[in-house]
This record gives C-alpha cells, sequence and structure tokens, in this order.
C-alpha cells in the first residue's frame, strides 16, 4: 500500500513538474510577445483584452460549474477578490508596465529574486523552514539566470542598468509571490477551475476601468499582428499557463514551485533562437545547465511541501 501511494506521489510529482516548465514556457513567450509589440498596444488595453479572450473562452466549460457552487463561491469572495488583485490585475498590469520601459534582460534578472521571496514569505507566514538545501537551490537558480544574461559571464549582470521600468517589476515580483501564497489557502470546495473563472470575472470590471482610464490605444484600428499577440497570451500566455501554475502548485508546493520561475530566461532564449534566429552560446547553455541544477537540488524539498499543500 505505501509503496502504491509512493508511486502515485512520484507520478503527482512529474505532472506537476511538467505543468510547471509548461507554464513557464508560455510565459517566456509572453515576455517576447509583450515586449514585441509595446507600441501597438498600451499596457492596460492588452492586459484587458488578453482576459477578456481568455475569459470568453473558459466560460463555455466552467459556465455551469459556477452556478453549481455559486454558495461556495459567494463565502470564498475575499480570497478571490485578492487573488485577481495580486495575479490577474497587479502581476501583469506590472509586468506589461514595465516592459514597456525596459528590456527583457532586467525583466528576467529581477523576476529571478522571486523563488527566495516565496521561501522567505513561507518562513514568515510559518509555512515552512528554510533549509541550507533550499538555499543553495535559490542560489544556484539565480547564479544560472545572471549567467545567461551576462552570456557567460554572471558579473556583467551588475552593469545592467536599472531604471524606472524596474520598480514595476519589483512590484510585479511581489504581487506574483502573494497570488502563489494565496493558491496555498485553494478552498476543497470549489473545483480549481471553476474557481479560476471566477477570479477572471472578478478581475475583469476592474482591468476594463483601467483601459478606458490609461488605455490609448484605439482598438479598432489595431493591426492583425497585434490581435495575433492578443490571442495567444489571452489562450495561453494568460488561462492555460495559469491553468498549469495552479495545477503545479497545489502539487508541489509555492516553495518548490517558485524555483521554476527561473525557466523563463531559458526558454527566452530557445524561443529566440527558434523564432528569430539567434544563435545559441556557450554561457546560455551553462546557464540552463545551473537552472535545471537547481530544480533537481529543489525536488527533495518539493516532495515534502507537496504532501503539506494536498
Amino acid at each position: 500500500m505505501a509503496a502504491e501511494q509512493a508511486a502515485r506521489g512520484q507520478g503527482h510529482g512529474r505532472w506537476a513538474a511538467a505543468a510547471l516548465v509548461g507554464a513557464c514556457l508560455m510565459w517566456a513567450g509572453n515576455f517576447v510577445t509583450g515586449r514585441a509589440i509595446r507600441g501597438l498596444l498600451d499596457p492596460e488595453t492588452l492586459n484587458f483584452l488578453r482576459w477578456l479572450v481568455a475569459a470568453a473562452a473558459f466560460l463555455p466549460f466552467t459556465a455551469r460549474g459556477l452556478w453549481q457552487h455559486r454558495r461556495a463561491i459567494a463565502a470564498q469572495a475575499p480570497w478571490l477578490a485578492a487573488l485577481a488583485l495580486t495575479g490577474v490585475v497587479g502581476f501583469q498590469e506590472a509586468t506589461y508596465m514595465a516592459l514597456t520601459l525596459s528590456p527583457v534582460a532586467n525583466a528576467a534578472l529581477l523576476l529571478a529574486v522571486m523563488p527566495m521571496l516565496i521561501l522567505l514569505s513561507s518562513a514568515v507566514m510559518g509555512k515552512a523552514r528554510l533549509t541550507l538545501r533550499q538555499g543553495a537551490a535559490v542560489a544556484v537558480s539565480f547564479l544560472g539566470v545572471a549567467v545567461i544574461l551576462g552570456e557567460g559571464d554572471p558579473v556583467a549582470v551588475l552593469r545592467l542598468h536599472l531604471g524606472a521600468g524596474d520598480l514595476w517589476l519589483l512590484a510585479a515580483v511581489a504581487s506574483w509571490t502573494a497570488y502563489t501564497q494565496l493558491l496555498r489557502g485553494a478552498p476543497k470546495t470549489v473545483p480549481p477551475a471553476v474557481s479560476l473563472m471566477a477570479t477572471i470575472l472578478i478581475a475583469l470590471p476592474v482591468l476594463a476601468a483601467l483601459a478606458l482610464w490609461r488605455g490609448r490605444s484605439q482598438i479598432a484600428a489595431l493591426p492583425p499582428e497585434a490581435w495575433a499577440a492578443v490571442a495567444y497570451v489571452g489562450l495561453f500566455a494568460a488561462l492555460l499557463a495559469f491553468i498549469l501554475w495552479g495545477y503545479g502548485v497545489r502539487l508541489k508546493g509555492p516553495d518548490a514551485a517558485g524555483l521554476y520561475i527561473n525557466l523563463i530566461p531559458v526558454f527566452s532564449a530557445a524561443l529566440a533562437w527558434l523564432l528569430l534566429g539567434e544563435a545559441l552560446t556557450a554561457g546560455q547553455a551553462a546557464g540552463a545547465a545551473l537552472i535545471v541544477l537547481s530544480l533537481w537540488m529543489g525536488s527533495a524539498r518539493g516532495r515534502k511541501t507537496r504532501l503539506d499543500a494536498t
């Protein structure tokens, strides 16, 4: 019996890891897309349109669940509102604002501090104890990001110019840390897909208000490439990535899941190679290897945390 449970847990762990990897791959595409269309769509309009597309695609699959669980959803309204304000509104708004002001390299570097923030916040909340293995995994992961951005020279990241956009990035990091920690307290009375749909519906009026207040884009005049970007970020970088991330966090826990964030610069480099013809350097390969090593180092803690989160 114990052997069957262990095998089942390992299987779930592999699916959780695959889900987290998939989410980071889609977010890497989101970073590249957000930077590429910064002159076509303002951040507020892009964020509203992406989640409108996500809601339209997801609502037919969750409408029945929303009605069936309406009382439980009402009871969890404060928690759902917190998810909406941190993960859907806060993180996305701050990220897109940052990408209009800062290069992708700065974004990847500052997001690399997120695993440590998640670990520290877990310790402050009394949900986890920091271990030497965890600290080493985070340090190796951050070093991997620095090696990638420095093209083999991790010290080169010290020469990155930090500007106004990086303040938005720090706000994005804080918002996503809060969102990931909030997922720890997901109620078992509402299916995850229904909770996500309710979160999106709560966030949409806020996003619409921000788009009306600060948005400058003329939606009717958007070129086809802008609509293609909206479709991608709505269906994949928003909806599917959030589903995968929530699944991974439920099984592995926030602490282990946070390390996967640093796969984003790895996938960004790979996408640039595949889509833009940019060469992959030895430094990028070395940085990717360090990040993979950090995930292995954090896997033992991830198994323990997963048991606490279920």
